[in-house]
């Protein structure tokens, strides 16, 4: 069953901050960071049990493929 996701304020600020980072190392691999994270976003959605628990309160990590980039989200 597919799952809404909530990113906190500073989980946004994280991602936007990193968007600029990777922006101002080369024009476009922000944008590719971006979807990066759109797709990742959407594969939790669709499947959140499938990422490894990290901590025995029940929080999961999803890596990003191509940037050093993780998620943590509680289900």
């Amino acid at each position: 069953m597919p799952i809404t996701l909530i990113l906190t304020e500073k989980a946004q600020e994280d991602l936007d901050d990193a968007y600029q980072w990777y922006e101002d190392q080369e024009p476009g691999l922000g944008k590719e960071f971006i979807r990066c994270i759109d797709v990742k976003i959407a594969k939790i959605k669709r499947n959140p049990f499938h990422h490894q628990v990290v901590q025995s309160y029940r929080v999961r990590r999803a890596l990003t493929n191509r940037f050093p980039f993780f998620h943590l989200f509680r289900r």
